[in-house]
């Protein structure tokens, strides 16, 4: 309890040494960069020498972290009916984030984050990242309603053909997220569609560097009465009409979502496009929904829902654990997951399993 308290963020580590770090605190180094990675990492002064205009455990005035995103009356009108039709959507730019932190200094951390060796998740190390998730979550519950919470699977993606060492060539290939297929015969439907994925641009997504790509669900041969019949994206291949598929460009705090039934995949970026394609994927479903979700995927959402107590911040601990359950969560699919992550996606989920930060 001691280094938890010494920690300031509440988190249990099983490690002797991660312990003693934390029961010395920042103030025994001078120099976190002189410890072995995986110490450092249990020192939030690590994670700011990496994002310096970004904060952990900071003293924030009220409202600046649990913020909300209104959409207008006829954006939200809008949003239902492509929603309901088509399955995705794209809010009006020009939103009211009110904000403590630019989006272009969120950004540039998961810049430094990929430079250092680390996910881009990381980034949720971080209070401002935080104060951004909690009006998402805001914002998504105007669609899904006040039952709305978000599951502990979170992705950034750092898209950049000009810097294949750090970054990705291209966003994931086609797929659907969590489509409702009935895994045996006669099995019902929900009632209402129970997930819903939002994509967050960091940056300009623009076609040059890797925007969002969807298949209207009305015009998607391998979609009946707005279920997907299978996971396969193009498995009707001769019967798409490929003139049917949108881009989705977006400017940063322009958000683009999709139910779990939607195909569609993240584009090939140029070497010469103006911006780095920097983005954040949360996955928001109706409470009531959670457990049927849990149950048809047989274990596969977590149950460790993502919780925005009222202006309370998660402990450090508690953001490192979202972490790793969030790299668990994108790891098992291999297909899916960038060939260029697997030179650390193993090391940094076997550093965070062997600490097992967990709130108390």
């Amino acid at each position: 309890d001691a280094a938890a308290a010494a920690a300031g963020g509440g988190a249990v580590v099983t490690d002797v040494a991660s312990i003693s770090i934390l029961f010395l605190g920042d103030e025994g180094f001078d120099d976190p960069s002189t410890l072995p990675l995986d110490l450092r990492a249990v020192l939030p002064s690590y994670w700011s020498t990496l994002c310096p205009r970004l904060h952990i455990g900071a003293r924030w005035p009220p409202g600046a972290i649990n913020g909300s995103v209104t959409l207008p009356a006829a954006a939200l009108d809008r949003m239902r009916a492509t929603m309901g039709v088509d399955g995705y959507f794209v809010s009006p730019d020009g939103l009211d984030w009110d904000m403590p932190v630019a989006w272009s200094d969120l950004a540039a951390c998961v810049v430094a984050l990929r430079e250092a060796g680390w996910p881009g998740v990381f980034v949720l190390a971080f209070d401002e990242a935080w104060a951004m998730l909690s009006r998402v979550h805001a914002l998504s519950a105007q669609y899904l309603g006040p039952a709305t919470v978000m599951l502990p699977q979170i992705w950034v993606h750092h898209v950049d053909a000009s810097d294949p060492a750090h970054a990705e060539p291209a966003g994931w290939g086609p797929h659907r997220d969590r489509a409702w297929v009935s895994s045996q015969p006669g099995e019902p439907h929900p009632p209402h569609l129970p997930h819903m994925t939002v994509w967050v641009p960091f940056t300009p997504a623009e076609a040059d560097n890797g925007c969002m790509y969807v298949l209207p669900k009305s015009l998607d041969p391998n979609v009946k009465d707005g279920w997907a019949q299978s996971y396969e994206v193009f498995q009707d291949a001769a019967r798409l009409d490929v003139r049917a598929i949108r881009a989705m460009p977006a400017v940063p705090g322009q958000l683009v979502g999709w139910d779990g039934e939607v195909a569609h995949w993240g584009a090939r970026s140029h070497p010469d496009a103006r911006h780095k394609r920097i983005s954040m994927t949360l996955d928001f479903v109706r409470s009531h929904n959670y457990t049927a979700l849990i149950q048809h995927n047989k274990g596969g959402a977590d149950s460790n829902l993502v919780s925005f107590e009222h202006g309370v911040l998660p402990a450090f601990g508690e953001r490192l654990n979202t972490i790793h359950v969030s790299i668990h969560s994108f790891a098992i699919h291999g297909d899916r997951m960038p060939p260029e992550h697997d030179r650390y996606i193993n090391d940094v989920t076997r550093f965070l399993e062997a600490r097992r930060f967990a709130p108390l």
